[in-house]
C-alpha cells in the first residue's frame, strides 16, 4: 500500500466536486505566470516571490496570497480484501503572507483541510520579527520543526506523499515561540522552539504540558536545499543535520510519559539529482513507539520537464497497521513546476510477515495545481 493509504482516516470527496476544483485550479495555473511560486518552504518565507501580491512603492509593506490543491485517485489491493478505488482531496491550502517595516516583520495566515477531513480550518497563524541579521523570532501557531520531510512544504514534494515513516512520527502544529536563522553565509541553519503542547496530532495524552524543539543543519557547501526536484540544474549541495522534540512530564497528564521525537538527516543535490535519507524515532510511552527511516532519490529530466524517483521505507512500530517495509517508484510531469504537476506512483507495502500474502500493491495518481 502506498504511503497515502496508511492514514487512519480517509477524506472521500464527491467526484463532481473534485473535478470542479481540479478544473478551476488548472485554469488558474495556466492563466497566471509560471516563473514564480507562492507557497514558501516552512522556514524560508523570505525567499519567495509570490504570484499575487501588492506592495508599497517604497517597499516597506507587502501582502501576497496563494494556495494549492491536490486531487488523488488510488487503487489498493489489501491482503484478503477486494481492490479498493478511492478519490480523495488530501490537501486544499489557501494562505496570505506578507511583510512590514521593510521586511523586518513578517506574518502568515493559512487555511486548509486537516488529514481525513474536507472542512477548512486555520493551520498556520504567526508573525516573525528579524531582531538581528541572523536571528528571527516567530510567535503563533506553526509546524513543530522536527524531521526534514515534515519541515519541507508538502507542495514541494516530488513524490505523491511524505513517507510512511514521517507520517507516523511527525508531531503536527502547535502554539509556540521559535528562534531561527541561517548564519555564516547560510552554512548553518538553526531553529529552537518552545511550545504549549504535544502538537495537534491525536495522542493518548490530553494535557498541555510544554514542549521544546531543536533543529540544526549544516550546509557543507553553503548552499541550502529546498524541495525535492532540482529544476535549476544546481551545483552540488550537501546538508547534514538533526532535530529533536520533547515534552515535559505533567502532574495533570492522563498519560505522564513525555513525548520524544528525534531525527537525523542527510540530503544531497547536484545537476538534477536529489537524494535524501532520514532516520527517526517517536516514543509516546514505553509501549507505544515508532522508529525507522527512508532513503529516496529523484532525478529531474529538464528536456521533458519530468522526474523519476524511487524510495524505500523501513519501520518498526508497536502499531501493527503501519507497514514494516515499503518500496515505491514514481514519475512526475512538471509543465509549470510545482504550480501544475501530475505524479503517478506504484508501490508495495509489507505489513505482516506472518500473513499468507503480506505484500500489498497500490497505484496512485495525483494532480496538483497552485497559484
Amino acid at each position: 500500500m502506498s504511503s497515502s493509504t496508511t492514514q487512519t482516516r480517509r477524506a472521500h470527496v464527491p467526484r463532481k466536486l473534485t473535478r470542479r476544483l481540479a478544473t478551476a485550479s488548472v485554469v488558474a495555473a495556466l492563466l497566471l505566470p509560471s516563473t514564480v511560486r507562492a507557497e514558501p518552504p516552512q522556514m524560508k518565507e523570505d525567499s519567495v516571490v509570490p504570484r499575487l501580491s501588492i506592495a508599497a512603492r517604497d517597499g516597506s509593506m507587502a501582502l501576497a496570497v496563494g494556495g494549492f490543491l491536490q486531487a488523488r485517485y488510488s487503487l489498493t489491493a489489501p491482503t484478503a480484501e477486494p481492490i479498493r478505488a478511492d478519490i480523495t482531496l488530501p490537501r486544499a491550502r489557501f494562505y496570505a503572507f506578507g511583510q512590514m517595516a521593510h521586511g523586518r516583520v513578517r506574518y502568515r495566515i493559512g487555511l486548509g483541510n486537516p488529514p481525513g477531513s474536507t472542512e477548512l480550518t486555520f493551520l498556520d497563524v504567526y508573525s516573525e520579527v528579524k531582531v538581528l541579521p541572523e536571528v528571527r523570532i516567530r510567535a503563533g501557531r506553526f509546524k513543530i520543526p522536527v524531521v526534514r520531510e515534515w519541515v519541507e512544504a508538502a507542495r514541494l514534494l516530488a513524490s505523491v506523499e511524505r513517507s510512511t515513516a514521517t507520517q507516523a512520527v511527525l508531531p503536527g502544529r502547535e502554539l509556540g515561540l521559535l528562534v531561527s536563522g541561517d548564519p555564516l553565509d547560510s552554512a548553518i541553519e538553526y531553529a529552537f522552539g518552545a511550545f504549549g503542547g504535544r502538537g495537534d496530532r491525536p495522542t493518548a495524552a490530553t494535557d498541555r504540558a510544554p514542549g521544546f524543539s531543536a533543529r540544526v543543519l549544516w550546509n557543507v557547501m553553503k548552499r541550502s536545499i529546498e524541495g525535492e526536484a532540482d529544476f535549476d540544474d544546481s551545483a552540488p549541495a550537501l546538508s547534514v543535520g538533526g532535530s529533536v522534540f520533547t515534552t515535559v512530564e505533567s502532574d495533570r497528564a492522563e498519560v505522564r510519559t513525555p513525548l520524544r521525537i528525534a531525527g537525523a538527516e542527510v540530503a544531497f543535490r547536484a545537476h538534477g539529482l536529489d537524494v535524501a535519507m532520514e532516520l527517526m524515532e517517536r516514543r509516546d510511552s514505553a509501549a507505544s513507539f515508532t522508529r525507522g527511516g527512508y532513503l529516496r532519490a529523484d532525478y529531474f529530466i529538464r528536456s521533458v520537464k519530468s522526474t523519476l524517483g524511487a524510495r524505500i521505507v523501513r519501520l518498526q512500530a508497536s502499531d501493527p497497521t503501519i507497514p514494516t517495509t515499503e518500496l515505491s517508484a514514481d514519475a512526475g510531469y512538471f509543465p509549470f513546476g510545482h504550480d501544475l504537476k501530475v505524479v503517478t506512483e506504484v508501490s508495495l507495502a509489507r505489513r505482516s510477515r506472518s500473513a499468507t500474502n503480506p505484500w500489498e500493491p497500490a497505484l496512485t495518481l495525483q494532480l496538483q495545481t497552485g497559484f
